[in-house]
């Protein structure tokens, strides 16, 4: 396994793109990289290619509707 300078993203799973993102911070890179005792570099906020999904909202406390 080799990832060099590469930055991953832990945000992959609500992200539109993330089943096909080359950056994802999936659970087999966290057990290759352990296994090799190399350090995981990760985004803190979400990068700019980052595409979100469509979030879910709780009811409304009054009248039940939803956003």
């Amino acid at each position: 396994m080799e990832y060099k300078d590469m930055t991953f993203c832990p945000f992959y799973r609500s992200c539109s793109d993330g089943d096909h993102c080359y950056r994802a911070l999936t659970d087999w890179v966290k057990v290759e990289a352990g296994a090799f005792g190399l350090p995981i570099s990760q985004y803190t906020d979400r990068p700019p290619c980052y595409k979100g999904t469509i979030e879910t909202f709780a009811a409304h406390e009054n009248d039940g509707q939803t956003a």
